[in-house]
């Protein structure tokens, strides 16, 4: 490690892209004071301590401070280290080295006194206190456009609350408590869900591509965002065309309880404005219209679904399960959300899949469909908890989710069996 004089590391600072200085306490602030008067704070990266060494700021002036340990930087860096202590200046010189840092010097006694006699004078640094001011206004205008954005998301909400109730007392109502004593399956569409031999005793709750299952008859089903005019909505980040048309035309030719929901949405994100369900072909009294809303800020479920949205969570599978507490049933089984993807690539279960070929998702073969995807359920979760203790709800064959809720399998021949 090069011992320099000051001029010497003022040249090697102008020449850096990044450095940082090896310091601490009344030094950093010194040393940090003097390359504010200098002009040299554009590539001043950050202030490095000692491991350990209890430090009561997080910035000096302005510029971070990182344990020796938690620095990320190039090796190549300039690292200035003004240390006094013979002793703590070699101990310091052993830890740089051993890492790998290769741009080192050491700042002299004789350079640190001239910098105290050059900054003795100088009043506290006039840019440090603008570019605080700028960090804090930044952070202030970023709260007031959430405010703003938050306001307009209630203020639609309220808007809409007639609306939705006067839809969800039609669509909903008859089914309070309609399930009481049974046992109910929500079924989604991941690759777990071909494990399952259909159990005519039991309720079936399906979602989005389960329409076309021919081996699983459905009592309930639910999908959303399906319009069936191109124009109503740009589909190309959406499910293809073909896939589109091929469920809206399953959906028709479904003889169970038919539910399609709509987003509500007042942030401009989506739509931009809230569309009365259902869209295209699904108007007609056949299908039971219900409304949802996604936020990714937060996470709300309205237990009386006759007179509140269904939380949508991005994904149809917990409007599903929303209904399904809402018909109070003895027992819930979560099936088909393991939390993989099927080997097409996507989400959309098929029965044209092996069967072997499916139970290889307990070795984990196939891809996760959304990490974002565990805390959803535990949100849910803590909602039945408090709303709903006396439904048993277990999850069906869970992988990515074991250990949300309490567990089934299915056996050799596709019958659940409680853990």
């Amino acid at each position: 490690m090069h011992i320099e004089n000051l001029e010497n590391i003022e040249k090697r600072i102008n020449q850096s892209d990044h450095y940082y200085i090896y310091c601490a306490g009344k030094f950093a602030y010194v040393l940090i004071e003097w390359i504010f008067k200098k002009n040299l704070e554009s590539n001043l990266m950050g202030v490095i301590t000692s491991d350990g060494e209890d430090f009561n700021s997080s910035d000096v002036l302005g510029i971070p401070v990182f344990n020796f340990s938690k620095v990320n930087c190039d090796k190549n860096d300039l690292i200035i280290v003004t240390i006094l202590s013979k002793e703590t200046g070699k101990v310091i010189e052993n830890n740089i080295i051993s890492a790998g840092y290769k741009n080192v010097v050491l700042l002299s006694y004789e350079s640190y006194k001239q910098i105290n006699k050059e900054i003795i004078d100088y009043v506290p640094d006039i840019r440090c206190e603008i570019r605080h001011i700028r960090q804090a206004s930044d952070n202030i205008l970023k709260e007031i456009n959430q405010l703003k954005n938050e306001n307009r998301i209630l203020a639609g909400l309220i808007q809409s609350m007639p609306m939705v109730a006067e839809t969800h007392i039609q669509s909903f109502a008859t089914y309070k408590d309609i399930n009481l004593g049974k046992v109910v399956v929500v079924a989604g569409t991941g690759p777990s869900l071909n494990l399952y031999k259909y159990n005519p005793g039991f309720v079936h709750v399906g979602v989005n591509s389960l329409c076309f299952s021919q081996n699983i008859k459905l009592d309930y089903y639910f999908a959303q965002h399906l319009p069936q005019s191109e124009d109503i909505l740009d589909i190309k980040d959406d499910i293809n065309p073909t896939m589109r048309r091929k469920m809206i035309d399953g959906i028709k030719n479904l003889s169970c309880v038919k539910f399609i929901g709509q987003h509500l949405t007042f942030d401009g994100y989506d739509y931009g404005f809230f569309l009365a369900p259902p869209m295209g072909s699904f108007s007609d009294d056949s299908y039971n219209k219900y409304y949802f809303f996604n936020n990714e800020n937060s996470s709300f479920y309205c237990k009386d679904i006759r007179y509140g949205l269904l939380w949508g969570d991005n994904s149809t599978i917990f409007p599903a399960m929303q209904f399904a507490l809402f018909t109070n049933p003895q027992k819930i089984y979560i099936l088909g959300c393991d939390g993989y993807m099927s080997s097409s690539g996507d989400n959309y279960w098929s029965e044209e899949e092996d069967r072997e070929q499916s139970l290889r998702f307990n070795n984990f073969k196939y891809d996760v469909i959304n990490k974002d995807m565990l805390k959803r359920w535990i949100s849910l979760k803590k909602f039945i908890q408090i709303n709903y203790q006396d439904i048993d709800v277990r999850m069906v064959n869970p992988g990515v989710f074991k250990g949300v809720f309490k567990e089934a399998y299915t056996d050799e021949n596709g019958n659940i069996v409680d853990i």
